[in-house]
């Protein structure tokens, strides 16, 4: 939520601009600044939910985890910093990277969840 409100004031400041270089983009942040006003009024609406009791957060048993998947997971790190050490910029090798480090991530998830 802080950084939400963070975000929003840096938002607000006259001539803030975010870039994005990698595909040459660049615009004025108050574009941004419904979408995050947005989110932020979600945010606190949903907290307020939490807190009067409206849903529950499930609370997970750790008994059961896949060993083999959080396996994969630390066996792809050194492969995915060998990508990230060759490739250069924004090339084939850091994209190929990125994609190994989301597969870490949703094998980390997967291997956590509730069976």
């Amino acid at each position: 939520m802080f950084v939400s409100a963070v975000f929003l004031y840096g938002a607000l400041q006259s001539g803030s601009t975010i870039t994005f270089q990698t595909w040459g983009i660049k615009f004025a942040l108050s574009w941004v600044l419904l979408p995050i006003f947005l989110f932020f009024i979600v945010l606190v609406l949903f907290i307020m939910q939490e807190k009067k009791g409206f849903f529950s957060v499930p609370a997970v048993s750790w008994k059961k985890i896949y060993y083999k998947g959080i396996l994969l997971f630390f066996l792809l790190f050194p492969l995915v910093f060998l990508f990230f050490r060759l490739g250069a910029g924004f090339d084939v090798w850091v994209k190929i990277a990125i994609v190994a480090t989301i597969v870490q991530w949703i094998l980390l998830t997967e291997s956590l969840r509730k069976y």
